[in-house]
């Protein structure tokens, strides 16, 4: 049922796992992980910053989760360049069923990313147009208030 429900979360949601051991040793539970993150090579065992060197200086606080100090510990948003620009984030949360034993939740938010990222270059686009709109209204009121001055000067 578990294996089950995982499957889903997989195909569905783009949500993908694996588990880490005390000694930051990573263990690829499932296929669609490697496929995900386009890992080519036959992965068992390796150490977590081989495949995410993100984590570099934030190995304590993934060794307090693995011996549940803390329940949970989260990177979000870490952005990747392969055949595809890819956004997702990592949770570390305790495994209640094995000492020393953490789940990597991998989550895949790419969608979600590449929205905010065209609404924020639409909106700077907008601010651009903006601020040429206001100096176009800015210089064309100079333009009329010289030539109201060279009018006026020759008038009188």
């Amino acid at each position: 049922m578990l294996n089950y429900a995982l499957e889903i979360l997989n195909s569905k949601s783009g949500i993908y796992y694996a588990t880490i051991n005390s000694s930051l040793i990573l263990s690829f539970t499932d296929k669609k992980i490697q496929v995900y993150l386009e890992i080519t090579e036959s992965v068992k065992n390796e150490i977590i910053t081989d495949f995410f060197p993100e984590i570099y200086g934030l190995e304590d606080e993934i060794l307090n989760v693995i011996f549940k100090k803390t329940e949970r510990f989260s990177l979000n948003t870490i952005n990747r360049t392969l055949k595809n620009e890819i956004f997702f984030n990592l949770h570390f949360l305790s495994n209640p069923g094995k000492e020393n034993s953490a789940f990597i939740i991998i989550e895949d938010v790419t969608e979600g990313c590449l929205s905010l990222r065209k609404l924020q270059q639409r909106k700077n686009e907008i601010i651009l147009k903006n601020s040429e709109l206001i100096r176009r209204k800015t210089l064309s009121e100079i333009v009329l208030l010289l030539w109201i001055s060279i009018i006026n000067y020759f008038r009188y």
